[in-house]
Formats: C-alpha cells, sequence, structure tokens
C-alpha cells in the first residue's frame, strides 16, 4: 500500500512497481532520469512524493491518468518546468521548485486547494513575487501556504 524508495541510487524505476496496489510512492532524492509512464499504471495512487530529485528533467504526461493522486510533493524539483494536467489533485508542495508559467501549470490542476510555495531569494528557485500575485489573482479560491 505504501512505498519508500527515497534515496535510492537507481536510475529507473523497476517495472514491478507498477504493478502494486499503492496508495503511497515516495521516490524523494532518488537518481531517477526519468519517470517512466508506468506511474499512469498506479490507479490506487494517492499521494506522490517526487522531491529534490536533480536529475529530473520533465514530469511523465502518464501522471494524468491518476484518477486517486490528490497529493504531490515536488520540493527542489529544478529542472522541471511545468506540471502536466491533474485533474483530482488537491494539495501541492511545490517549495524551491522551478515551474516557468506558475498560472498555466495551476490551471491544469481544477481541484487543487492548498499550495505549499516558497518565494525565490538569491540564487533559490521558487516564486518570485510576481509569479504568487498573479496566481493569488487568477485562482482566488486557492489556499496558498507561503515558507
Amino acid at each position: 500500500e505504501s512505498l519508500d524508495l527515497s534515496g535510492g541510487t537507481f536510475e529507473t524505476v523497476p517495472p514491478e512497481v507498477w504493478k502494486l496496489p499503492l496508495r503511497s510512492l515516495r521516490l524523494r532524492g532518488c537518481g531517477l532520469t526519468e519517470i517512466p509512464d508506468g506511474l499512469g499504471d498506479l490507479a490506487q495512487l494517492e499521494k506522490l512524493d517526487l522531491s529534490a530529485i536533480d536529475s529530473l528533467s520533465r514530469l511523465p504526461p502518464a501522471m494524468s491518468r491518476l484518477p486517486k493522486l490528490r497529493t504531490l510533493h515536488m520540493h527542489s524539483l529544478r529542472g522541471v518546468h511545468e506540471l502536466p494536467p491533474l485533474e483530482h489533485l488537491e494539495e501541492l508542495h511545490m517549495s524551491y521548485s522551478a515551474i516557468t508559467d506558475p498560472v498555466a501549470s495551476l490551471r491544469a490542476c481544477p481541484s487543487l486547494k492548498d499550495l505549499h510555495i516558497s518565494i525565490a531569494r538569491y540564487s533559490t528557485p521558487g516564486f518570485t513575487n510576481e509569479q504568487l500575485d498573479s496566481v493569488r489573482a487568477a485562482l482566488p479560491q486557492l489556499r496558498i501556504k507561503v515558507q
């Protein structure tokens, strides 16, 4: 029901993982260079943690096929610049992320209620104050927690 592969040095997820009835999957800080499309086969997945995967450059479009995904952690995903549409996502943690157009990415998540972000300071990635203002204006129903 829950699998934690955090900190693993593997470059790909074993294909057997996509056949498990997982509700929670943690891949935090792994050596992954990409997330295989098999992720979309985890029909029961509710919580996914992809934080701090330094070599990851995109999230797979297959994530859009996750009907029960409610919570996504993507802290410090500095190579990922946009989100795929996530229709059922309710809670998004994306401190120190590098999303280039947060309004467009967040609009692709119509069920989103809670957003956890950081403000860019010096050389750390995160939302700029202008981006935060744009998100607040475009998505006034969203509860935003700034860290």
